[in-house]
């Protein structure tokens, strides 16, 4: 049972809500190009390690922390781990950076997503 409920499904929304903005960046940025399309999967891959999920930023350096927590996604980890653990583990987080970069990227994807629209033609 979760240590508290309501802060893994707080981080696990910002996860995801960060997810969906991205996606709104990335797939009109896929139609416009060949190579961008290409090139979404194995960026994937590589963001697995910046995603915070194979360590606890607690185990960083204070000064290598402030790097780790600039990631919108180690925010969401972080809040996701602390709702399970509750307090046996430290757990460092900022909510308004997941929801500051979720805004921005989906401001840049749906202004995207307008442009590319007007472009696609349905078969």
């Amino acid at each position: 049972v979760p240590a508290d409920i309501g802060l893994l499904i707080a981080g696990w929304l910002l996860y995801a809500l960060f997810c969906f903005s991205l996606c709104l960046v990335i797939a009109p940025l896929s139609e416009m190009s060949e190579v961008m399309e290409k090139f979404v999967p194995v960026t994937t891959y590589v963001m697995i390690p910046f995603s915070g999920l194979l360590y606890l930023v607690s185990w960083m350096k204070p000064s290598v922390r402030e790097y780790f927590l600039l990631s919108p996604f180690v925010n969401g980890m972080e809040m996701m781990r602390k709702g399970i653990w509750g307090e046996e583990i430290t757990a460092y987080y900022n909510i308004w950076n997941p929801l500051a970069c979720s805004a921005v990227a989906a401001l840049i994807g749906l202004v995207l997503c307008r442009r590319v629209r007007q472009t696609l033609t349905v078969e």
